[in-house]
């Protein structure tokens, strides 16, 4: 077995790359891996806003 078999099938579901922007001043701040699936809205911290706000996907 290939060790490129054994690792797509460690995950289990394919994770896709998304952008996370803050809900106020729209700047990309974050990136991380998703389920297709799910939707993501994280309270992270904005460097322009300089305070901890609801960051959505974006493409």
């Amino acid at each position: 077995m290939s060790s490129e078999a054994s690792d797509a099938g460690y995950r289990g579901d394919h994770r896709v790359p998304v952008t996370l922007a803050c809900s106020e001043c729209r700047a990309r701040n974050y990136k991380k891996t998703k389920a297709p699936t799910q939707t993501l809205e994280l309270k992270k911290f904005c460097k322009q806003c300089k305070k901890h706000t609801l960051h959505r996907e974006s493409k």
